[in-house]
Order: structure tokens, then sequence, then C-alpha cells
């Protein structure tokens, strides 16, 4: 129940976290610009999550009129499917032997370095896109679950989920890599990535 409730409380904060992005950290940053009287304003506007520009156009989906960002909308399909995988494993556990729980740890990472992979190599189809995110979260799971059986300590499972947040950071961090580096190869002159970010580095 601990576990499983941590997990949950997770997911619920990346959903928060895949609606608005960076929420927490662009608090922090705001504060921070006050205090400096620094007034940027971004050269182009954006639209899911990224800027108005061709070169991302495999990052956006437009459903219904409303423009979504495709890794933030799988991460988002994928913690609400984590949320009701959690709560049927807490409604109706599971018994299997070791060797099932092992290969679901397995999964969940190689799941996890697939994602790594797609994002490093830049998908070349939204949905793909989209589906490659969706995983992430119940990667997770499977890697949480499988340690809470195998160890049958909760220690353990809430250590888990640390180490998954940690692994969710590195996705941020891959993605921001390489929307910088798409943003790079660009001809227009905006670059919305690289000096944007080096003058936030500077006012830290």
């Amino acid at each position: 129940m601990v576990v499983s409730g941590v997990f949950i409380t997770s997911c619920c904060v990346g959903i928060t976290l895949a609606l608005y992005p960076g929420w927490i950290r662009n608090l922090i940053r705001k504060k921070i610009r006050t205090a400096h009287g620094t007034n940027e304003r971004p050269k182009r506007s954006f639209h899911g999550h990224h800027p108005d520009c061709d070169m991302f156009q495999t990052h956006r989906i437009t459903v219904n009129t409303k423009t979504w960002c495709a890794g933030c909308l799988g991460l988002l399909i994928g913690s609400l499917v984590s949320i009701v995988f959690m709560l049927m494993y807490v409604l109706f556990p599971i018994h299997q032997s070791p060797l099932i729980f092992f290969m679901l740890f397995l999964l969940g990472l190689f799941l996890i370095a697939l994602i790594f992979i797609e994002i490093v190599e830049g998908s070349k189809h939204v949905v793909a896109h989209i589906l490659f995110n969706a995983m992430l979260a119940p990667s997770f799971f499977f890697i949480t679950m499988s340690v809470t059986e195998l160890t049958g300590k909760s220690i353990f499972g809430v250590f888990t989920i640390l180490l998954c947040a940690l692994w969710l950071s590195t996705r941020v961090t891959l993605s921001t890599w390489r929307h910088r580096l798409t943003c790079s190869s660009c001809r227009e002159s905006c670059k919305m990535y690289a000096p944007f970010a080096t003058s936030v580095e500077r006012s830290l």
C-alpha cells in the first residue's frame, strides 16, 4: 500500500508536468529573473510546448484543433495506464514465480533503454514518438512492482520509485539535448533553445 500510494502520487505529479512541463523549474526561474530584472521574450510563439517551427513538426500533434506535445501526450497516456495497472495490482494481487517478476524487471529496463534510444536518434513519425513515450511510465510500474515482489520490502519499492524519477529526469535531459541539436541545425536565426538556455544559465 505504501509503494502503490507513492507510485500513484508520482504519476499524478507526472501528469501535471505533462500538461504544464517544467512548471516547478519555471516558477524558480521566474523568481530569479524577477530578482535580476531580466525581461527576455521568446522570438517565436510556442504550440504544443514547442516553437512554431517546421523543424519541430514531428514533436506536435493536433487533435480536434488542439495542439499537443507528442512526448507529453505519450507521458500523460502512460501515466494514466500505469495508475490503472497499480490499482489492479493492489486490488488483485499477482501470485507468480520470482522468474516472472525478474522477466518483468528486465522488460522494464529494456523499454527504458528503447525510449532513450528513440529520443537520441530522433523519431521521424509523431505517432511513434507518442507510443515510445507512453511506454515509459508502464516500464516504471513493471520495475517497481517487480522489485517490491522480489524483495518483499516496501522500502526497496520506494527507493525504486526514486530511481525511476532519475530515469525520467534523464529522459527530459535527453529531450532538451535533442531540441537544442534540432534548433542549432536550423537555418533560421531565432535559435529558441540554445541561446535562451545560455541566458538562463548565466542568470543562475
